[in-house]
């Protein structure tokens, strides 16, 4: 409590200094006012006041009326002194006061006239101020090719003339747009240097530019890099200053989508929720329907289909699309949900209306949202079974997907290789694995190679440490000699004042010092170089080990596809079988491949390469399994201690839940009965665990006894258990309960 209203004291302080900061410029400016003539000096102090209610915090009438008179002022004096580069500047600023007031015509107008004004008298300040306000008037889906003509022309204004902070605000918007666009190495090169030139005017209000960096780095699928550019954004936002609710819903948004795509799920929920709320305070349509849109696939991943379509249909009530952008958005959202019910019919009125969308507005649509479009059809069509219109918008993707698009051509290859097992054209659909095995391999060995890069440079900076800590040394052992032979002086000549045999014991006795002093010099260089030595041999055991960790998360990456290929052609197999037996052994193989693959795909992503984390592990497996039997009615409740497991173990833990949950699904519950299954892996004592599988359903017959049980299953159970050192039961309470305790005290 104590901290907190700590905090808002500072917070308030913080707002109060802002205040009064901008309180001390404006009545600066006017006591100038009152002082000046007229003249050029007076004509700057005017163009100054504008500037400063025009960009005064908040949204208040009164202060774009206050910026429209000072700037009528400044033009009207102007014009009486022949100052015409103020002349013009009053153009620029009236179009800026018209964009404020959201008046679009009169906005155009005034940049008009002021960059033909600024152009004929070569001011390459206010041609960039021009060309970035109608820059700003065009949108990103039919104008978006002069759009960017004009953010070219922006820049290289600002090129030639500006200050440093208007050169870095209109390069962090090129940054946005171009990585916007899909040109990542354009993106990148204006960030740094807008990032640069911030830093060497020591600018504080850095949550735009932080936001612009998390979203640049987050589509070169580096994650982390991100999350620390956005986090900085949020802390920068705290400022009550630079507090903006549409940037804050950006930001928040990234930072959701980041970290579902790192399997953080609670992250993501809790960060896309954030986004939502600022959506709605900033009142803005687009951000609103981008947070929805993120939640709704949230609801879907946990099969919450309903909740969803209520959901959207409630945001979809309050707030209308307006932009191409969000009627995709929502579109695509219902489609989504549709495709998940299985209501094709509910789902084939959203289509039409996208199919006519892209009929309509392709040439001028952004890459971005023309492929989000072009998928969704695929995957819906795809759905439906009617494959000759899925291939139509497939290949439309396909056929404008760059090689440095890895997301987005993954999601294709995912996409050709379903339509191609659901076609029965097995040939192209290992073909279409392959290079979706490819692109995998390229994300994954990009950020490894960007993990190495920053590991070089941190073994080379504290190289570069040691050697500039080993001159300090020798520096500091040459300023002793030093000393030591100026005091050697200055006892030879007192001694030579006192008499000739003290000179002598002087000389004997100098001597001896330095005899020891070379010793002890000696003895230092000899430890120096035992130092080092095992410096380096510590060195070179670390990157010894470094590499070893590589190479183990890199052989469970290549298991993790191995295992994938492996399924992916058992469900291609499955395709041509006609026996329902055969159909079932292959799908149970599956699953228990799935088992195994999701270990190893935890490994590879995960620092620790020995040992899973058991909760996330079960909760995931669980998914996989709800997913496949594509089942809302039965309920899982999970109960996981906080437990790491290695890698033996967790294998027949894994296969053993597939078992168990699968049993659970065919068995338990007669069509369309509701249910829970309950899942529970506590410690017991020290090295000693429980795991509990159990259901409400029917239960196991009277009098059954597992060791008379001659199905697969139940003999996967009571083997894997015994691999596990445990002790295996199965039992009726309330519906079926299965339990193994083991120990992993001295497990091989």
């Amino acid at each position: 409590m104590i901290l907190a209203r700590h905090t808002y004291v500072l917070l308030l302080a913080s707002l109060l200094y802002s205040l009064f900061t901008q309180a001390q410029e404006q009545k600066s400016l006017l006591q100038n006012l009152e002082k000046q003539k007229e003249g050029s000096e007076r004509v700057n102090t005017l163009l100054k006041l504008s500037n400063y209610y025009i960009y005064k915090r908040g949204e208040a009438k009164t202060d774009l009326d206050s910026a429209f008179i000072f700037t009528k002022q400044a033009e009207t004096e102007s014009k009486k002194i022949n100052y015409a580069w103020a002349n013009c500047r009053t153009l620029s600023l009236y179009a800026r006061i018209y964009a404020e007031r959201r008046d679009k015509d009169k906005t155009i107008y005034f940049a008009d006239k002021a960059l033909k004004t600024a152009i004929a008298n070569n001011y390459q300040d206010i041609c960039g101020e021009a060309y970035k306000e109608l820059y700003a008037q065009c949108n990103y889906y039919d104008e978006l090719t002069k759009k960017m003509e004009l953010l070219g022309k922006a820049i290289a204004a600002f090129r030639q003339k500006s200050t440093k902070l208007q050169l870095a605000d209109i390069l962090t918007i090129a940054a946005e747009d171009y990585n916007y666009m899909g040109d990542a190495d354009k993106s990148v090169a204006f960030l740094k240097e807008a990032l640069s030139l911030y830093k060497a005017i020591g600018h504080k209000n850095m949550v735009n530019a932080y936001r612009v960096a998390g979203s640049l780095y987050a589509s070169r699928a580096d994650y982390k890099k991100s999350i620390d550019f956005l986090l900085k954004a949020v802390v920068a936002s705290e400022n009550k200053e630079y507090q903006d609710n549409e940037l804050l819903t950006h930001i928040y948004n990234q930072l959701s989508a980041n970290y579902h795509a790192l399997n953080e799920t609670a992250l993501a929920d809790t960060y896309i929720r954030k986004s939502f709320d600022y959506a709605l305070k900033s009142g803005n349509t687009e951000s609103v329907y981008t947070a929805a849109n993120n939640i709704v696939s949230g609801l879907i991943n946990k099969s919450n289909y309903k909740e969803a379509e209520r959901f959207l249909k409630k945001i979809y009530a309050k707030h209308k699309p307006v932009t191409i952008a969000d009627i995709i958005t929502v579109q695509a959202c219902f489609i989504r949900i549709y495709i998940k019910l299985k209501q094709f019919d509910k789902g084939e009125p959203y289509c039409r209306q996208m199919i006519a969308l892209l009929d309509k507005q392709k040439a001028e649509m952004p890459k971005q949202i023309y492929t989000y479009a072009n998928s969704s059809l695929c995957r819906f069509y795809l759905a439906k079974g009617d494959y000759a219109t899925a291939r139509k918008y497939l290949d439309a993707n396909l056929n404008v997907l760059s090689d440095r698009e890895f997301t987005a051509k993954k999601n294709a290859y995912i996409l050709a290789y379903q339509l191609d097992s659901a076609q029965a054209n097995l040939p192209r659909a290992i073909e279409y694995l392959k290079k979706l095995k490819t692109v995998d391999d390229s994300i994954f060995n990009l950020e490894k190679n960007k993990e190495i890069s920053q590991l070089q440079i941190s073994y080379e900076s504290e190289k570069k440490d040691k050697d500039i800590q080993l001159k300090a040394k020798s520096i500091s052992l040459l300023n002793k000699e030093k000393e030591l032979q100026e005091h050697k002086i200055q006892q030879t000549g007192i001694q030579k004042n006192v008499a000739l045999g003290g000179v002598a014991i002087a000389l004997m006795a100098a001597f001896g010092i330095f005899l020891a002093y070379r010793n002890k010099n000696r003895l230092n260089t000899l430890l120096e170089q035992q130092k080092e030595e095992i410096t380096d041999k510590n060195d070179t055991l670390n990157k010894l080990v470094d590499e070893k960790e590589w190479l183990l998360k890199e052989i469970h990456h290549r298991v993790k596809n191995n295992l994938q290929i492996v399924m992916s052609l058992l469900n291609t197999q499955s395709a041509y079988l006609t026996d329902e037996s055969a159909k079932k052994a292959i799908g149970d193989s599956q699953r228990r491949m799935h088992s195994i693959a999701l270990i190893h795909q935890q490994l590879y992503k995960s620092d620790n390469v020995s040992a899973i984390k058991m909760y996330r592990y079960i909760s995931e497996l669980v998914s996989y399994l709800q997913d496949t039997y594509d089942s809302s009615l039965v309920k899982f409740e999970i109960n996981v201690d906080d437990i790491e497991l290695d890698v033996a173990q967790t294998i027949p833990i894994g296969l053993i839940l597939n078992e168990a949950v699968t049993n659970s699904f065919k068995y338990a519950f007669a069509p369309n009965e509701k249910g829970f299954i309950r899942i529970s892996l506590c410690q017991l004592d020290g090295t000693v665990y429980e795991l509990t599988i159990s259901d409400n359903g029917k239960g196991v017959p009277k009098g059954f006894d597992p060791q008379d049980c001659d199905s697969l299953g139940m003999q996967l159970l009571s083997g894997l258990s015994s691999d596990l050192n445990g002790e295996f039961s199965i039992y009726n309470d309330g519906g079926t309960v299965i339990k193994i305790i083991f120990d992993t005290k001295g497990y091989l």
